[in-house]
């Protein structure tokens, strides 16, 4: 369903994604 990515704006994806991808580095050490 596309309506949980209508909920959030662009901005937001990104930052999350961020936020992601570095929760992730840190764990794995990458």
């Amino acid at each position: 369903k596309k309506d949980k990515v209508l909920l959030f704006r662009n901005k937001d994806i990104v930052e999350y994604a961020l936020y992601v991808k570095k929760k992730w580095s840190t764990i794995y050490g990458a």
